[in-house]
C-alpha cells in the first residue's frame, strides 16, 4: 500500500465533529533525535487536523527523566511518563492502557521497538499506528530487535516507513498495511540570515573562514571518520577552513584521536551536544553528511531549511530529497575521494553553494515542512477513525 491510496481522502475528509481527537505518541528515548524532533512536530501541528497530541516516554527506572519531554512541556505540550523496571515490565504495559482508557485516547501513535512491544504487551484494542524511523541492524542485538519488531508490527493497523529504503525493507519481512510518509520540519525556524556573533566568538570562526558542518549523533554508522579524512585531504591546498562537528555518541572519543593523530586539532573543532541548532546552523557555509546507512534525517531537512549547500552520501530516503547537482550533492559511501572533491567544489564556488542552497530551501517549502507531514499522519488518522463527509 502507497500513501497515494490515502490521497484521494484530502478532498473527501472534512472534521465535521466539533470535538479534539485524543493521540497518544509514545517514545523510549531520553535525548533530541531525528524521531524525536517528528514527534514534537506532530504533537505542535496536529490540533490544525482536529487532534489533541498527549507524548508519553517510556522511562527506565535508571534514566534520568526524558530530556525531549522537557522540550515538548516547555511548549506548552503535554507529556506522561511510564515507568518501566525491566525488558517485561507488565506494571508499565498496564499503567499505559490505563492511562489510554482514563484520558479517552482513540489512538495509539509508536515511534520503536520497545513502544511496539508494550503496545502489543498491554493488548490494547484501540487502533495502533507505528512509525519505523530507521531499523538499526548493524549488532547483533540490533539484528535481533529488528527481527522481533518485525514480528509484531503486523498487529498495527498502519506501519509507516520515513524513506523507501525502510518501506521496501519491511514489506521484505512480509510486513502488510505499510505506508511511506517523508519527515518534515519547520521551514521558518531555522533560516536565520545572519551568522550568529556569539558562536563565531566561541568557536574562533574568522570572517573569511569556510565553515564545514556536521550534524549527528557521533556513531560509527554517521561515517564520520570519512569526513575528517576528506577535510584532512582538503586541508592540504586550502587553510582557510574549519570542520564544526555538533554531537555526542560512544564513537566521540576515537574522533578525537583520530583529528589528533592527524595533527588537524587546530581545524576541527567539537561543539558536543547543543540546543540551539538554527544558530550552529547559521554558522556554517557547508553541511554535511556522510552516513553509511539512514533514513530521512532530520538534520539533513533543518539544513536545507536553512538554505546551506548540503553534500550527502546517498543513502536511505536521501536520494528522494536531493536532486544530485540542484538542490545538494551526493556521494557515495566511505569514498574519501568523492567527498574532498564535493567540498573542494564548494569551497571554491560561492556563488554555487548559493544556488544549492536556495534550490534546498524550495525542496523544504514545497515537499518536507512538518504541517504538509502531519497533514498525512492525520490523515491516517481519520481513516482508522472514519471521520468522513
Amino acid at each position: 500500500m502507497t500513501l497515494s491510496r490515502l490521497k484521494s481522502i484530502k478532498i473527501a475528509v472534512v472534521h465535521t465533529v466539533n470535538y479534539m481527537r485524543n493521540v497518544l505518541h509514545i517514545r523510549s528515548s531520553g535525548g533530541i533525535l531525528g524521531a524525536e524532533n517528528v514527534i514534537f512536530e506532530i504533537a505542535r501541528n496536529s490540533y490544525k487536523f482536529g487532534y489533541s497530541v498527549i507524548v508519553g516516554a517510556i522511562q527506565n527506572v535508571n534514566d534520568p527523566y526524558p530530556e525531549f519531554l522537557k522540550v515538548l512541556e516547555s511548549e506548552g505540550l503535554p507529556t506522561v511518563v511510564f515507568k518501566c523496571f525491566n525488558q517485561f515490565d507488565l506494571r508499565c504495559a498496564w499503567n499505559i492502557k490505563k492511562f489510554i482508557t482514563n484520558n479517552k485516547i482513540d489512538v495509539l501513535h509508536t515511534h520503536g521497538y520497545k513502544e511496539d512491544f508494550f503496545a502489543i504487551l498491554a493488548r490494547l484494542k484501540l487502533p495502533k499506528i507505528a512509525t519505523n524511523h530507521l531499523w538499526k541492524t548493524r549488532s547483533l542485538k540490533g539484528k535481533l530487535y529488528c527481527y522481533i519488531d518485525s514480528k509484531i508490527l503486523n498487529n498495527f493497523n498502519y506501519i509507516i516507513g520515513v524513506s523507501d529504503e525502510i518501506v521496501s525493507d519491511m514489506k521484505k519481512k512480509k510486513i502488510e498495511n505499510v505506508l511511506k510518509i517523508d519527515n518534515g520540519v519547520d521551514v521558518n525556524k531555522f533560516y536565520l540570515q545572519s551568522k550568529s556573533k556569539e558562536l563565531c566568538n566561541e568557536f574562533n570562526l574568522q570572517k573569511d573562514t569556510i565553515i564545514i558542518g556536521m550534524i549527528s549523533s557521533l556513531t560509527e554508522i554517521k561515517g564520520h571518520k570519512y569526513a575528517i579524512q576528506a577535510f584532512h585531504n582538503l586541508l592540504e591546498k586550502k587553510k582557510n577552513i574549519k570542520l564544526l562537528i555538533t554531537g555526542e555518541g560512544k564513537f566521540g572519543s576515537d574522533l578525537i584521536k583520530m583529528v589528533t593523530e592527524l595533527n588537524i586539532s587546530d581545524n576541527v573543532i567539537f561543539a558536543g551536544k547543543r540546543t540551539e541548532i538554527p544558530e550552529i546552523l547559521s554558522t556554517i557555509d557547508i553541511f554535511l553528511l556522510t552516513s553509511l546507512s539512514e533514513g530521512l534525517p532530520i538534520a539533513l531537512l533543518e539544513a536545507m531549511a536553512a538554505k546551506k549547500a548540503v553534500i550527502s552520501t546517498s543513502v536511505g530516503g536521501i536520494p528522494s530529497c536531493i536532486q544530485n547537482g540542484e538542490n545538494g550533492i551526493l556521494v557515495k559511501i566511505k569514498d574519501v575521494d568523492e567527498i574532498t572533491n564535493a567540498i573542494n567544489e564548494l569551497c571554491e564556488s560561492p556563488s554555487r553553494r548559493k544556488t544549492l542552497g536556495e534550490n534546498a530551501y524550495k525542496t523544504i517549502c514545497e515537499k518536507y515542512s512538518s504541517e504538509y507531514m502531519t497533514k498525512q499522519y492525520c490523515l491516517i488518522y481519520d481513516k482508522l477513525l472514519k471521520i468522513t463527509v
